[in-house]
């Protein structure tokens, strides 16, 4: 099987096909304290939690999240983030 951008499909399958869910991450900074990250795809709670079609087929959920956050955890995370802003003087 092919994806629509020439890929042939592996198992699993590589999460990033045309990279629509990657790209429609957002980074919302609304005060000195809160970080707020969500993507915007209309199906990105479907590949996060799973989903059966209309067919009855199941499709395992995809945690992308969870892979980053045991990479860097949060408190780490935003701790240098906050510190580049104490930088920014922000």
């Amino acid at each position: 099987t092919y994806r629509r951008n020439g890929e042939e499909v592996t198992t699993p399958r590589n999460i990033v096909d045309l990279g629509k869910l990657m790209n429609s991450q957002e980074r919302i900074r609304s005060s000195a304290t809160q970080l707020v990250y969500r993507w915007n795809a209309p199906y990105s709670a479907l590949v996060l939690t799973g989903y059966t079609t209309n067919r009855g087929s199941v499709v395992r959920p995809r945690n992308w999240i969870k892979p980053a956050l045991d990479a860097v955890p949060l408190d780490q995370f935003f701790a240098k983030e906050w510190r580049k802003l104490e930088g920014l003087g922000a």
